[in-house]
């Protein structure tokens, strides 16, 4: 019998019980039977099966479940270390299922069985680690915010605790973990003085920004309700692809004064385009298959519209994108690439440019509730209607404005900004703005 067959036997039985701790022998000598490198997820998952099982067992099986705590931990360490962390795999996701759960599990047994500082010191860093492997808009692994504002409680850090409190339900208003902590007049006290310290911060111009972030945001909530009423529409793409010379293509379509770089060929895919999906590069090599081609240069022109329902135009890679007609989707996400648009755009939530290689050019109007430039993306633009204009987003600071400069990240919703990992900010940023909500601070004026 292998590992994998123990393993699978475990399971089975923990679809009926999934604490039955006739469980962990099987798991053992699954442990046992892992002697390679090939068998380090089924050893580093048999583990991770004790310690869960231990976990809510307790008793005398909380040392077992301690042991196999610290043990996946060291497993992890050297993954941990190097960075290695592949988020986007299935292992990489175990990994930090892991992480999360492991270091949890020691620094809460530490929060209810000691009042050793130097103990509660370090299962406030392993809950660090715990809360740095969150994933974004999960609301089920907030549980480890509450392990780690109980740990600064015991330590007496009032206010650190209590402004992970804060913070956690204004992600989760719904969060169970702190509900008798909020008839702790102590905490109230705080959440008074906190909220009155934030409203005296701000200056007439952030309440002008606010006001403006706010009329945003109510343009964007009505054009959700609006297009929520549409029926769904079908429409089945009739195209024509050919690849034709590069110079002739843009000669002929009036791209030859847009500086673009010299391409020997482009990909022309002729007639409007329709999709619910993003439109990226995968899609557009896509369109090469049904041509005798070993290779072909990131280089393409769309003749007609392209219409995005509920999906983004998204630069993934180094490429050139001409298109001659408009084109509306949610986000325009410009990077490395040299994407020219000759007609008008409409993108529902925003537009974002990033680094300094890519080109965004539209001829026409362009209407977009945000544009991010980050790094001084080269953004060519005229644009239509109420907007903001916001840069420097990815380096722990956040400016309006491109002529007179002000500081505005004080003024975003808390859950918007990750202090430990700043890339994620313009996603959080536009998975609040999807829900026809402000990612800034709603505070009146008085």
């Amino acid at each position: 019998m292998t590992a994998k067959d123990l393993i699978n036997e475990a399971v089975s039985i923990q679809k009926i019980d999934y604490k039955n701790p006739s469980v962990i022998p099987i798991y053992e000598k699954a442990i046992e039977l892992s002697t390679t490198k090939d068998d380090e997820y089924d050893k580093l998952y048999s583990y991770y099966s004790i310690m869960f099982v231990c976990s809510h067992l307790l008793n005398d099986y909380l040392p077992k479940g301690i042991e196999a705590a610290n043990t996946c931990l060291e497993l992890l360490k050297p993954y941990i270390a190097a960075g290695n962390i592949w988020h986007y795999t299935e292992w990489g996701k175990f990994q930090k299922e892991v992480i999360r759960y492991a270091n949890n599990f020691i620094a809460w047994q530490r929060y209810e069985n000691t009042d050793d500082e130097k103990l509660l010191h370090e299962a406030l860093k392993m809950t660090e680690t715990a809360c740095h492997y969150i994933e974004d808009g999960n609301k089920d692994q907030l549980y480890l915010y509450d392990t780690r504002a109980r740990l600064l409680l015991k330590l007496n850090r009032k206010e650190e605790a209590y402004e992970i409190i804060r913070t956690t339900l204004i992600k989760d208003k719904n969060n169970p973990y702190f509900e008798e902590l909020l008839n702790d007049p102590d905490y109230k006290i705080w959440l008074k003085n906190r909220n009155e310290e934030i409203l005296q911060t701000l200056s007439d111009d952030d309440y002008n920004f606010l006001e403006r972030a706010n009329a945003i945001t109510k343009k964007i909530k009505a054009r959700i309700t609006e297009d929520e009423k549409k029926p769904a529409v079908l429409i089945e793409n009739n195209l024509k692809v050919e690849i034709i010379d590069g110079y002739e293509a843009m000669d002929k379509y009036g791209f030859l004064d847009s500086d673009i770089p010299d391409v020997g060929e482009i990909l022309m895919i002729t007639g409007d385009v329709f999709l619910n999906h993003r439109l990226d590069s995968e899609w557009l090599l896509a369109q090469t298959e049904s041509l005798d081609v070993d290779e072909i240069e990131m280089a393409f022109l769309i003749v007609g519209n392209v219409t995005l329902e509920g999906a983004d135009l998204w630069d993934d890679d180094y490429m050139t994108l001409l298109i001659t007609g408009d084109v509306k989707c949610d986000i325009l996400y410009s990077e490395n690439a040299w994407i020219v648009i000759s007609g008008d755009v409409d993108a529902k939530y925003g537009i974002i440019g990033e680094y300094n290689d890519g080109v965004l050019q539209i001829d026409g109007k362009t209407k977009a509730p945000y544009i991010f430039n980050d790094d001084e993306h080269d953004m060519r633009l005229d644009m239509k209607g109420k907007h903001m204009e916001i840069l420097g987003y990815s380096d722990h600071f956040l400016i309006d404005g491109y002529g007179d400069r002000h500081r505005r990240e004080h003024l975003l919703r808390p859950e918007v900004w990750d202090e430990e990992d700043g890339d994620e900010f313009v996603r959080n940023f536009f998975e609040i703005v999807k829900k026809g909500e402000s990612p800034f601070i709603t505070i009146k004026k008085e």
